[in-house]
């Protein structure tokens, strides 16, 4: 995101589609513990349909609408995977960032505890968005998704047309 000013105020990384678990960042944290097993499972699963993997949002703390421009950012996750030609995102997340991932749809994985990452200071859970899926989504949310999502079809089919006139 970009200010009037063109000075960056915040942003999304993400990541793939992945091929493999051990390509996933955001998975390193669970390797050789007693959970390992399971979401390495979860995510060899996965893969065939399309993985991709949110690596943080950010925003400045000086931003007047911090708290709507951090919904807005939890949005762009499963924007990022439709874009990406993905079914499934898959994220670790710090405590205190689930509401807002949760708001949108993800889903924390039954039965993997929470590790220390990326140090003591952060209980970090694994979360996952499926398309197919949001129905856990908060419905302002969704509705916000959906009506995003019809924006970014259409911005494509525009770009689409413009390339095939050329």
């Amino acid at each position: 995101m970009i200010d009037s000013e063109a000075t960056m105020v915040a942003g999304m990384r993400a990541h793939g589609p992945h091929l493999t678990a051990d390509e996933i960042a955001g998975f390193q944290p669970w390797v050789g513990t007693p959970d390992e097993a399971a979401l390495r499972s979860e995510l060899v699963e996965r893969i065939p349909l399309g993985v991709i993997e949110t690596k943080g949002a950010w925003s400045s703390r000086a931003l007047p609408r911090r708290p709507g421009i951090g919904a807005l950012l939890a949005r762009a996750i499963p924007h990022a995977a439709w874009l990406l030609d993905a079914r499934y995102v898959f994220g670790a997340s710090p405590l205190h960032c689930l509401d807002l991932y949760d708001a949108t749809g993800a889903r924390q994985p039954p039965g993997v505890s929470p590790v220390a990452y990326p140090d003591e200071r952060y209980v970090t859970v694994p979360v996952w968005w499926d398309l197919d899926d949001l129905s856990t989504a908060k419905p302002d949310q969704h509705e916000l998704i959906s009506s995003e999502r019809e924006q970014l079809v259409a911005a494509r089919a525009r770009t689409s047309e413009r390339s095939r006139r050329k």
